[in-house]
């Protein structure tokens, strides 16, 4: 998630739903390509693509920390 939120930051949101897989898996790819696609339809100023990389990082962030108290990844 982090990777794509600087795919975000550096060729905006629907730059980075064309990407063929951005993530590990497919599953995990084909739902985050979907929220891409529909944020990139949403958002109508740069600014609002900033936000949806804070978003994204917010995200991995989330998910490392719940990694981490379930001690995967150590």
């Amino acid at each position: 998630m982090t990777y794509v939120a600087k795919i975000v930051r550096a060729g905006g949101l629907a730059y980075a739903a064309a990407l063929p897989e951005p993530l590990p898996s497919r599953e995990a790819s084909e739902c985050l390509r979907d929220w891409l696609e529909t944020a990139a339809q949403a958002a109508q100023a740069p600014d609002e693509e900033a936000l949806a990389a804070r978003w994204l990082e917010t995200v991995a962030e989330i998910v490392g920390l719940r990694r981490a108290d379930r001690g995967e990844g150590a």
